[in-house]
């Protein structure tokens, strides 16, 4: 067993130039490493343990190659396989974390076993199956909530001074791969996209046909924060856009097995509604085939941001104990020719082939594409950010925290019932606790007071700052209540209306979906962006 894994490890490493040196170097090589294993299993302090000892020889061995090659053992392997149907494993549904010693609720999934039995932010687990988890550490008491599908687990709950029993039916948690869609306002198409996953091509094309029968004007996808997942999922997604044996992508690789191309294989829904995908810094691999075909065949208008520049394939191989490889094997290049890859800095036991030397890459309308660049955006639009010091603060403090968890309680509040009085509620909350607020300023202000100039300063200085530094809070907190109140309305709609309420109230406020929703509202300007003649 040894000798494999060896031979396995040091594999992944032999560019030679002819098969008489490879064999010479190769066997050199392993028994080098088989000598040093020996020293190390003979000479070290302790005991090490073989096994793992090898298996983690063989997880730096795989990610030394570059940061997407994995080795799985044959253990998670099989996670990993349930994985691409969205499946993470069977639990209550509830995102947990320790706080002030206790183990708080922080979110309740929809339609899972804590949703259902009605426990809510806020609430502390006391105990499960009548164990305490007052002594437990975070990752035993997430191991106690696990547990085989359909079985049963008992939660014992506080919230406030009330302690309640509650059997909980532990469910398998999955990630949805489609996670919104709607008929904005009867006119437009709306899918958000958030990862590639087993059976979502015919989830996407059912969705899309849907919205076509009930009369979409337009069609909006949007990949932002989409990592990729299954390509072949990817390109039935496209299906329902393009004529039946459209190219999608070719895969080029050393390897005869992973160099191919790929078509449409299935009739299209619609080749003719104007389509708008929105894309960012994180939109990657399968995301990115899916934008930057749709681009190259002028069949969308892409808004946003450059896209991330993995324009790499990883296939799965197989090891004799059915452990994977799961390896870089191709790279892809869209219709246009056009490869979207962002090399990485070379590492020097790695040959990589030069960046394509063809200046310029266009689409089949004659538009110039750019390669070796991500996608790039036909109307870039900078993606905004919220994360001020004020708003990163008050989220440390968990001040908006315990104000929405004492909110849920009193009622069920929803965007509609939020007032101008409860605007003034939460001003004058954060007021009140504003010394559990930790601003920058503060935080570098208190190093300063420990170092050897400053605090030989008279008390009377030190104190005259510090009185200063919270007046500066206090008008911080006062002129940016609308901020943090719209951060606040976020996480109330998150827990009330879950994650699709959420997506829902941000496009209100989202660039990118607006100018989406003026471009299918004019169809010149629409055709004139992809030169459509």
């Amino acid at each position: 067993m040894k000798e494999l894994l060896i031979v396995v490890c040091l594999s992944l490493f032999v560019p030679f130039h002819s098969q008489e040196d490879a064999r010479k170097n190769f066997e050199e090589d392993v028994e080098l490493f088989s000598e040093l294993y020996d020293l190390i299993q003979e000479n070290y302090v302790d005991t090490i343990i073989h096994n793992e000892f090898i298996t983690n020889i063989l997880k730096q061995t795989a990610t030394s190659v570059d940061s997407y090659t994995r080795f799985f053992t044959r253990e998670e392997t099989v996670l990993r396989n349930k994985s691409w149907s969205g499946i993470s494993y069977a639990g209550i549904g509830a995102n947990v974390n320790y706080i002030n010693e206790e183990v708080i609720i922080e979110y309740c999934k929809k339609g899972y076993g804590a949703d259902s039995v009605g426990l809510m932010m806020g609430d502390a687990i006391v105990s499960i199956n009548d164990s305490s988890v007052v002594n437990l550490n975070l990752t035993n008491t997430v191991k106690l909530l696990k547990g085989p599908n359909g079985s049963k687990v008992k939660v014992k709950v506080k919230r406030g001074e009330v302690v309640t029993d509650f059997t909980i039916i532990r469910k398998q948690i999955i990630s949805p791969s489609i996670g919104y869609t709607n008929l904005y306002k009867n006119e437009i198409a709306v899918l958000k996209i958030n990862q590639f996953l087993r059976g979502s091509g015919v989830a996407f094309r059912d969705d899309v046909l849907d919205f076509v029968d009930r009369g979409a004007k337009g069609i909006v996808v949007d990949l932002r924060g989409n990592r990729g997942g299954i390509v072949k999922e990817c390109i039935s997604m496209l299906s329902a856009f393009l004529p039946k044996g459209t190219l999608i992508c070719q895969l080029k690789s050393k390897d005869l097995k992973s160099n191919y191309k790929e078509y449409t294989k299935q009739e299209p829904i619609n080749t003719s509604i104007p389509i708008i995908i929105l894309i960012d810094k994180n939109t990657m691999s399968s995301a990115e085939i899916f934008a930057g075909t749709m681009q190259d065949l002028d069949r969308a208008v892409l808004i946003g941001e450059s896209t991330f520049g993995k324009g790499l394939v990883q296939g799965t191989r197989f090891l004799e104990d059915e452990s994977t490889l799961y390896i870089t094997a191709a790279r892809y290049h869209l219709p246009s020719g056009r490869s979207i890859n962002i090399s990485a800095k070379n590492k020097p036991f790695i040959s990589s082939p030069a960046k394509e030397t063809t200046p310029q890459f266009f689409t089949l309308n004659g538009r110039v594409v750019k390669a070796n660049s991500g996608v790039f955006p036909d109307l870039f639009i900078s993606q905004k950010s919220n994360n001020s010091d004020i708003i990163n603060s008050v989220s440390k403090s968990r001040l908006d925290f315990n104000f929405t968890v004492s909110e849920l309680r009193k009622i069920k509040l929803t965007p509609e019932d939020s007032t101008g009085a409860n605007k003034k509620e939460y001003l004058k909350y954060l007021l009140k606790n504003k010394e559990m607020i930790n601003l920058n300023a503060e935080r570098e202000w208190e190093k300063l007071k420990k170092s050897s100039t400053v605090s030989t300063l008279p008390a009377a200085v030190l104190n005259r700052i510090d009185k200063e530094l919270n007046k500066i809070k206090k008008q911080l907190i006062k002129s940016s209540i609308n901020q943090l109140y719209e951060e606040l309305n976020k996480r109330i709609i998150y827990q009330s209306k879950y994650l699709e309420g959420l997506y829902a109230f941000n496009l209100k406020k989202d660039d990118c979906f607006k100018k989406a929703l003026e471009l299918i509202s004019d169809p010149s300007t629409y055709k004139k962006i992809i030169n459509f003649r």
